[in-house]
Order: C-alpha cells, then structure tokens, then sequence
C-alpha cells in the first residue's frame, strides 16, 4: 500500500513537472484555405491585427507565422471575435427605434422614416413618406400606407452595413487603427469633421504606415479648420448627400457657393465630384436591393395564381424578366441605358441563396445536378410541384431556377449540392421484408422516395 502511494506521488509531480513546462498560449483549432479539409491545432501567442505565431501540436512542432488572411474567413471571424480585434455580430447590430408602414393589401415595411415630425403624425414630403431601409430612402405614398407602427429594430435594418458597423463603434472606444479610421471615415461622410480629425490622428499614432494613405484627408481637413464658411458648406451638402441621399440639394448649395465664392472653386468642384460618385454608388446599391425584393414579390404574386410546374417554368423566362425590368425602371425612373449600365455590374450587393431542395430531381436529368451518377432518377415532376403547394418551396424552387436561367439579370456565385438527408446523397435505400422469405431475411434497394434517386439537394447562391 505504501508503495502504491509513492508510485501515484511520483505521477503527480512529473505531471505538475510537465504543466509547469507547458508553452503558454491559447490553444486553437482552425482551418486554412489552401487546405480546408485539413484541422490545425496548436498554441497561439502574439495576436495582431495582421496574424498570429502558431507552435503546432504533433509531430512538426516547428513555430509558424500565420496571418489572418490564411485562414479559411468563419475561422478567423471566430477567433478575432474571441480575442477581441473583431466586432461579433450582438455587438454590430444594436436595437433602436424604428417603423413599420402597413401598406393597403399588400404587408408592411419595416425601417426608420426620415419624415420631420408633426405632432403625432409626419410632415409629408410630395405626398410621400421616406422609410430608411439598409442606408437606402424610399418613397412610399400616402395613398399607400394604411397606418404608421413604432417598433424596435436593428440597427443594420435601417443603416448600411457600414453606417451601422461605425455607429457600432461608437459605443465604445476604438481599439486599434483599423477602428479609429473606421469611424472616422464615418464622422467624415456624416461632416464632424472635428471629430474625424482627431480619429484620423489615433489612428496614425497607432500605425505610422498609415500617415501616407491618410495626409490628403488631413490637409482637407486643416483647411476646413482654417475656412469656417468653408467648412459650413461642405459639412451641409455631405449631410444631405451621405445621410439624407438628397444628391440634388447637395450639388445645388455646392454651386452656389462655387458661383459666391470662386476663389473656393477648386474646393466645391472636388466636392461635387464625390457628390456625384457617391450619387451613382448608392443609386447601384439601391437596383440591387430592389431588384431581390420586387423579384420576390413578382414570384409570390404570381404563385398564388397557383400556376402548374410548366406554367411556372414558362413565367419564369419569359414574363418575369419584363415585369422585373418594367417595375425596376418605373420605380428608379431610370432609362434604357442606366437599366443596362447596373445590370451589366453584379458585382456588388449580397448573396442570396435559393433552393431545389427536394424538388432537385426535375433538374437533374440523371447526373446534371453534381457528381456523376449511375442512378435513375424516376419522379413525377407535376406531382412534385402539386404536393409542395405551400408558397414557400416553390418560391424558393422557382428563384432558384430564375437565377440559373437569366444571366442578364443575375449572377450565380456559388451552386451548393449537399447529401439528400433520406438516403445520405445515393439515390438508393435499402428495404427489407417483414418476414422471412426462404428462412432467412430478404432485402433489396429502392429509389429513394424523397430525392427520387438524385441524391443531392441543389442551391444557389447568386447575386
């Protein structure tokens, strides 16, 4: 027995021996990008805003020096947020108050309304109400709103995701140079040019690489500080452009002043120029926002027609692509050459996701859906699509088949085919009998009666 304790006593000493000895540091587990498949862990030290040391666990303890950008982005968004150098998405998206307009048979919109308050109803602006909505005003009739409800929001409901990712900020002290000049590229937009200047400041001192990149702003903005009315003017039509999107009134005080002052000309004429840049940027932002959204309303609309798989198929190519450019050019009063110009540029916006789900097997004529496959895919399409009557799956069935087939309208970024969830992705599952055939069991394979024998589910990212 006494033995026995000395054994276990000497265990525990070489153990805190080993603890003691241990490399400090967090111990993380991570994938990269030229190797998603593969999980890294090891100990992490020296954290930055570029990257990190790694000591691996394994048989290549070799010290490594990684930066964020070789991480696959979920994994290094998730540790940035642990270790504090990134904002989670709690903290980005505050509450606020906002509104919500029911409109007359046709839902309601949910958003901040920009309207001056009168009493306890608004002051219309021609006849309409302005709804803040992801950074973007629209108008919406009187005509049209049946009532006007004061909900709660978040805040990247109303503002941009870079308004709201800066006011975010704001509730607390930013922390590194990348913050600072964050949110002072914001108080610059919004005209605090005050405030701006002295973020600018920090975030130099924290990272004199950006002196350079930054020493035309701060020259504006010391000549602002000099040119009270100067800086009045410019402080006024970048409210109007960057906050109110009132594009107009901002380029009409600009040459006003150019017109009263033309030893500032120089100064109005740049301004104009980011009037207008920013004019175009957010009227692009903007056709993209209501393209998704009217597309998903002209869907819906047409759904509760409660069309068949082939009339649907047909709507899709041909009579929605002209309302949604009809409804686009009416509501943004745009031409013919504006339509075109943001349709040709995609490239901006947000990806949206749209699936087959079950329904994958009308597109898949055996293999067209993935991997190649020797399964038979045998469904009944129209009976498909009549058993999946709720507006949901075949909106999102025929999104996705809109997206696939009008190139000119969207772009598919990314096509998802993942295992059908009743068969695990083999178009076959086994069947057995209830009782012994011949004094033994008896089984068989079948088509799964789920994907029909596709074995994927199909979506599509697009934008």
């Amino acid at each position: 027995m006494k033995r026995a304790w000395i054994l276990l006593a000497l265990v525990a000493a070489v153990a805190t021996a080993g603890l003691a000895q241990a490399p400090k540091g967090k111990i993380i587990k991570f994938r990269l990008v030229k190797d998603p498949t593969a999980t890294v862990i090891g100990r992490m030290t020296e954290p930055g805003q570029k990257g990190f040391t790694l000591q691996p666990i394994g048989p290549n303890p070799s010290t490594r020096h990684l930066k964020w950008k070789d991480l696959i982005p979920e994994d290094a968004s998730r540790l940035r947020i642990e270790l504090k150098l990134e904002l989670s998405e709690e903290e980005k998206l505050g509450l606020m108050q906002g509104h919500r307009i029911w409109l007359r048979g046709s839902g309601y919109e949910d958003g901040l309304i920009e309207n001056e308050r009168e009493g306890p109803d608004y002051k219309l602006v021609d006849g309409n109400y302005l709804l803040k909505q992801k950074g973007i005003l629209f108008r919406y009739p009187k005509d049209r709103v049946n009532r006007v409800e004061e909900i709660e929001l978040r805040e990247n409901q109303v503002f941009s995701k870079e308004e709201a990712y800066a006011k975010a900020l704001t509730r607390r002290a930013p922390s590194t140079a990348q913050e600072h000049r964050e949110v002072a590229d914001f108080l610059y937009d919004s005209g605090n040019f005050a405030k701006a200047r002295d973020h600018y400041r920090q975030a130099v001192e924290m990272d004199a690489s950006l002196a350079e990149s930054l020493a035309d702003r701060m020259v504006e903005l010391e000549q602002y500080a000099r040119h009270e009315e100067v800086r009045e003017v410019i402080q006024n039509a970048k409210y109007r452009a960057n906050i109110r999107n009132d594009f107009d009134g901002a380029t009409a005080i600009l040459k006003e002043f150019m017109r009263s002052h033309p030893e500032h000309a120089r100064v109005a004429e740049r301004e104009i120029g980011r009037v207008e840049a920013r004019r175009h940027y957010r009227l692009h932002i903007e056709f993209m926002y209501r393209k998704h959204k009217e597309a998903d309303r002209a869907i819906e609309r047409f759904l509760y027609k409660r069309p068949d798989l082939a009339q649907a198929r047909a709507w899709a190519t041909s009579d929605f692509p002209k309302q949604l450019q009809e409804k686009l050019m009416s509501d943004m009063d745009l031409s013919k050459e504006q339509f075109k110009a943001f349709m040709d540029n995609k490239g901006r916006g947000a990806l949206h996701w749209a699936g087959y789900w079950a329904g994958s097997f009308i597109m898949s004529k055996r293999a067209s859906i993935g991997k190649s496959t020797k399964n038979r895919v045998a469904g009944d399409p129209e009976g498909w699509w009549a058993k999946y009557n709720q507006v949901g799956i075949q909106k999102n069935w025929l999104k996705a088949y809109a997206a696939e087939r009008l190139p000119q309208f969207f772009e598919v970024v990314m096509v998802r085919n993942r295992d059908c969830d009743r068969c695990g992705g083999t178009g076959k599952r086994k069947v057995g009998s209830l009782t012994p055939v011949d004094g033994g069991k008896h089984s068989w394979k079948e088509t799964c009666p789920r994907c029909f024998g596709a074995g994927k589910d199909r979506s599509v990212g697009y934008r």
